[in-house]
C-alpha cells in the first residue's frame, strides 16, 4: 500500500507554460519591424509614362534623335515605323550611320520593364544615347 501512495504523489499535472519561446518571438517580430518599416517609407514610383499626352518635342531635340514609341500592346515604333524587339539592334546601327545620336523613348505605362531594358540594351550595343521621356506634371 505504501508503494501506491509514492507513485500517485509523482504523477502531479504541471499547470505552468513556458513564456519564454513566445516572448522570444515577439522581440525577433518586433526587431523585425523596427528595421523593415522605415525602409517601406523610402520607395520610388518607377511606373512609365502614359502615352496619352500630346507628344510635344520640338525640332531641335528632334534634329539628331530617333522617337521610340513602346505602345500598350508591345509594339515598337521607331520614327513611326514598326520594328520587331530582335531586329532592333540592326536597325539602331542604321540610325546610327544616319548620323543619329540619341533615342528618345516613349513607353507605355502598362508594359513590363524587361522590354523597356530590351530597347534600352539594343541601344547601348550602338553606342546611342538614350532618353526616357515623361508626361509634363
Amino acid at each position: 500500500m505504501f508503494e501506491r501512495s509514492t507513485h500517485r504523489k509523482r504523477l502531479e499535472v504541471i499547470s505552468e507554460i513556458n513564456m519564454t519561446p513566445m516572448m522570444d518571438l515577439t522581440f525577433t517580430l518586433l526587431i523585425v519591424f523596427i528595421i523593415t518599416v522605415p525602409i517601406m517609407d523610402y520607395t520610388s514610383d518607377v511606373t512609365p509614362p502614359k502615352m496619352t499626352t500630346p507628344q510635344e518635342v520640338n525640332e531641335q531635340t528632334m534634329a539628331n534623335a530617333a522617337l521610340v514609341e513602346l505602345d500598350e500592346d508591345g509594339n515598337v515604333k521607331v520614327d513611326g515605323n514598326s520594328v520587331p524587339f530582335h531586329e532592333l539592334e540592326v536597325y539602331f546601327q542604321g540610325l546610327s550611320a544616319q548620323g543619329k545620336e540619341k533615342i528618345l523613348l516613349r513607353p507605355d505605362e502598362d508594359r513590363h520593364i524587361s522590354e523597356m531594358v530590351a530597347i534600352m540594351r539594343a541601344a547601348n550595343h550602338t553606342n546611342l544615347a538614350i532618353q526616357l521621356m515623361t508626361q509634363a506634371e
